[in-house]
């Protein structure tokens, strides 16, 4: 969790919307992975 703290203040310091963007992106993820149907998993993880 630190590393991702890091890379967002590294990422907002130079830009704050796209420190935010990419911040957003991870939270709704990880509610994807913790909440989601399988459909909905299978879609959010199929290009990493």
């Amino acid at each position: 969790m630190l590393t991702y703290i890091m890379v967002i203040e590294k990422l907002a310091g130079g830009c704050t919307n796209t420190g935010m963007t990419v911040h957003m992106h991870s939270t709704v993820m990880r509610f994807i992975e913790a909440l989601g149907t399988a459909e909905q998993k299978s879609i959010s993880t199929r290009n990493r």
